[in-house]
């Protein structure tokens, strides 16, 4: 098997880990994809999909910023993976929530 079978086997192992909705850890990195593929794009879990916002305490050089996870305790294991909280705590933490009203034309 070659390096680039195994990368392909394990990019449909994610996807259908996926799909199935078994691994919110993969899924909440899966979201934060600038570019999708063809299979990917029909497994990405819209219906799942939550928006967070979060402004670090003591860092003036990273903007607050906006992400995708499926829920409170995905978005936490994010940030905690890929964020020195200790050192640098959050200031806020809120999940965007999109009202849609109908406007009378």
């Amino acid at each position: 098997m070659t390096r680039q079978e195994t990368y392909e086997d394990r990019q449909r192992y994610d996807l259908k880990t996926i799909e199935a909705g078994e691994d919110t850890t993969l899924i909440t990195k899966f979201m934060k994809k600038a570019t999708l593929s063809p299979e990917a794009k029909k497994v990405y879990p819209y219906h799942l999909r939550r928006k967070y916002l979060v402004g670090f305490e003591g860092i003036e050089d990273i903007e607050p910023f906006g992400f995708y996870a499926i829920d409170d305790e995905a978005a936490l294991e994010y940030l905690a993976a890929y964020y020195d909280l200790e050192n640098y705590p959050l200031n806020y933490f809120a999940e965007a929530i999109t009202i849609i009203r109908e406007i009378d034309l």
